[in-house]
């Protein structure tokens, strides 16, 4: 099936095959029916509604008999006859017959078009009908007759999946109009990367107007610089408003932010949601913005009387719906791990890209004033919110200073989609000299170890990739920081698997089972790479909620079997073989090879390579490192697939092969043979007339759906 706006086209059958296209327009849904290679008369259709539908009576246009159109008849869930006798599986609500000869389905109907029309007041949306339950009749005059369904099942039911359609930190920016989110500012301005706004920058600034098939929702930092002179009421009252517009329609308060009584903070009127002098992030959803259907559009109104009363905004995100057909796309989390350890330098670890001067000590990284500068990441490819975590120590924290030509910081900053480095947090120490304090979360790194962690935000901004660095800037050697356990979390956002899709997870066997044909329609096995063609099959299954055979890195919480290449084939204690090999997936039929998990994969150069039946190589993967206990989700999508083989050049582990199995060209699901009894003629139209007026005698004209 495809779809535009205000439009659906569907295949039909196997063999033959038709095409139908529904149209909306005003007052109407036009048909338009077609036999694309002229094998298929056309003999009638079938289909029932969505749901009851709210209007009366139903028309069609040409009227009955005036063109190929020679038969309609309505009734809740109970037509599924032509006059021939041609009967369908199942009841629909409304059935149509086409032929040449009157009241008939006689002659050749390779192509029709007709519109269907509700009672006035109610416009037919494609919505309202059921697509899947589509059927048209062919050649049921001769005895080859098919009834046709939709190849893909019809219209699966439409969900909504949510979008980032405005992420603005406003970084590098001289002024708000700059942002090709902004559509007006008024008298604000920008200063120190942020939206800025007092009793002479103040007024309307409205952002773009963005498309939307659901709810949105909002959300922006915001802090004031000393909200004691702001006044709630009075001649010089201040307050910030935060608007939206749905559809096009009013705008609606969102939030009105005034000062309380206390003069500590502004409050919002409907959330009760603060801004202070500390950046704090104010959140938006349900209410009002469910109710968007079409577009959204958000303002901040600000009312200031003085200059020393002053606001700042930053890091607006506005998230969308779109509507998609068929089942939500599959979103998934990868991570990318490092903890350090055996790792000699710190670029030693292929989770690292490039280190400076740092090292890595006892099993961690390392910085002082010796071993300081910029440690980077190495960049992850993200399809959506990505987040950072770490173990932190410090040590000697009262030798750092805050300030000064001796100055000491620590930084920790992002890059998305490729763009410009944004701070996370920079950590200085505080005034007793206990802690190293974050100076956008106020995150401590202490003397004992602690978890740093970084989500949302920016970091919810990220479609593409994301990146990592730490800055160390640092002035005595006996000034150490301490880092392990690094942690990266990307999102992965796939199609959902095809029908008949088949997931191998390998949770059905037993750890140290020997795997071969345990599963129908694919032979698996593996060698190791220093073994010569013919010997032991060395594909083992491989327990990761409990590893064996030291193999610690292979260790997952919760994640069940995974199949390795056994360095010895002892079922009693598997281990992955430490310099790699092959494994071989031959398949009975040509396959088409979705994805595959790979697990632990330390060392890059592995690759999958697939075959066709005839030994020619259609696809080539390269297997990148996952780094120490990582996995990686690889999308393969090749299909034709007779044998893949799948090299890895160091110890890991794979899972989760998702394949289509070939399809028996012989079998086909959306056609099946037309059935027939003694003819049951269709109830005709009244053929000078454009409406169907009520008649109590013909439930098929007045009422069609009345339960």
């Amino acid at each position: 099936m495809t779809s535009a706006p205000n439009q659906t086209t569907l295949t039909l059958g196997c063999k033959p095959v038709v095409t139908l296209t529904i149209k909306e327009a005003p007052g109407k849904l036009e048909f338009e029916l077609t036999s694309p290679d002229g094998l298929a008369d056309l003999d009638g259709m079938f289909f029932s509604f969505a749901d009851d539908a709210p209007f009366q009576e139903l028309f069609i246009f040409p009227f009955l008999n005036d063109t190929e159109i020679t038969g309609l008849e309505i009734a809740d869930d109970g037509v599924n006859t032509l006059s021939n006798g041609a009967q369908v599986n199942g009841q629909f609500d409304v059935g149509l017959q086409f032929g040449l000869v009157d009241d008939e389905t006689g002659g050749n109907v390779t192509t029709t078009s007709f519109s269907l029309f509700a009672d006035a007041g109610f416009e037919l949306k494609i919505d309202d009908l059921n697509l899947d339950t589509i059927s048209v009749v062919v050649n049921s005059d001769t005895d080859e007759g098919y009834v046709l369904t939709p190849q893909d099942g019809g219209s699966a039911t439409p969900v909504l999946v949510e979008k980032t359609v405005i992420d603005e930190d406003f970084d590098g920016l001289s002024d708000p109009a700059d942002s090709a989110a902004i559509l007006s500012d008024d008298q604000w301005e920008v200063r120190n990367g942020a939206l800025f706004t007092n009793g002479s920058n103040d007024g309307t600034l409205t952002f773009d107007t963005v498309d939307t098939d659901g709810p949105v929702s909002l959300s922006f930092d915001a802090s004031v610089a000393d909200p004691s002179r702001f006044e709630a009421t009075g001649r010089y009252a201040d307050s910030l408003r935060v608007e939206a517009r749905l559809d096009n329609g009013d705008w609606q308060l969102i939030d009105n932010f005034v000062v309380n009584d206390d003069g500590t903070a502004l409050v919002g009127s409907e959330s009760g949601q603060e801004i202070t002098t500390s950046s704090s992030t104010l959140d938006y959803s349900g209410g009002l913005l469910d109710g968007a259907t079409e577009s959204a559009q958000i303002r901040f109104v600000s009312d200031i009387s003085a200059d020393s009363e002053q606001i700042s905004i930053d890091n607006v995100e506005l998230t969308a719906t779109e509507e998609v057909d068929g089942a939500a796309p599959v979103v998934s989390q990868v991570t990318a791990t490092e903890d350090f350890d055996d790792i000699h330098d710190a670029d030693d670890s292929a989770l690292i890209d490039s280190d400076a001067h740092w090292e890595i000590r006892n099993d961690a990284l390392f910085t002082n004033g010796h071993d300081d500068g910029t440690l980077t990441f190495a960049e992850q490819a993200t399809d959506g919110p990505a987040s950072f975590s770490i173990d932190a120590q410090a040590n000697n924290i009262d030798r750092f200073e805050a300030d000064g030509r001796y100055a000491d910081s620590l930084r920790i900053e992002a890059q998305i989609d490729g763009g410009h480095w944004q701070l996370l947090d920079e950590f200085v120490v505080n005034d007793d000299g206990t802690a190293l304090v974050g100076s956008e979360t106020g995150q401590e790194i202490g003397s004992d170890p602690s978890n740093l962690s970084y989500s949302g935000g920016a970091l919810n901004g990220a479609t593409e990739s994301v990146q990592f660095r730490m800055v160390s800037d640092i002035s005595a050697g006996d000034e150490q920081i301490t880092f392990d356990n690094a942690e990266i979390t990307t999102t992965d956002i796939s199609e959902p698997a095809p029908d008949g899709a088949v997931k191998i997870d390998f949770n059905d066997l037993a750890a140290g089972d020997v795997v071969s044909d345990q599963y129908d329609g694919v032979t698996i096995s593996a060698q190791r790479a220093e073994d010569g063609e013919g010997t032991e099959n060395d594909a083992m299954i491989f327990d990761t909620d409990n590893p064996t055979g030291g193999d610690s890195d292979l260790a997952y919480d919760d994640y069940g079997n995974a199949l390795i290449i056994s360095e010895d084939n002892d079922s009693d204690d598997p281990d992955d073989e430490a310099h790699g090999g092959t494994f071989s997936f031959n398949f009975d039929n040509p396959a088409n090879v979705l994805s595959l998990n790979v697990l632990d994969t330390e060392e890059a150069g592995g690759m999958i390579d697939l075959y066709d039946a005839e030994g020619e190589l259609l696809n080539s993967i390269e297997i990148p490192s996952t780094g120490d206990n990582g996995e990686v989700l690889l999308d393969i999508a090749t299909d034709g697939v007779s044998v893949m083989d799948v090299t890895l050049v160091g110890s890991g582990a794979i899972d989760d092969l998702c394949y289509v199995p070939a399809k028996d060209k012989d079998v086909c699901d959306a056609q099946y043979a037309v059935g027939y009894i003694e003819g049951i003629p269709m109830v005709d139209m009244a053929e000078d007339d454009d409406t169907l007026p009520a008649d109590d005698d013909d439930d098929v004209l007045t009422d069609p759906l009345a339960a």
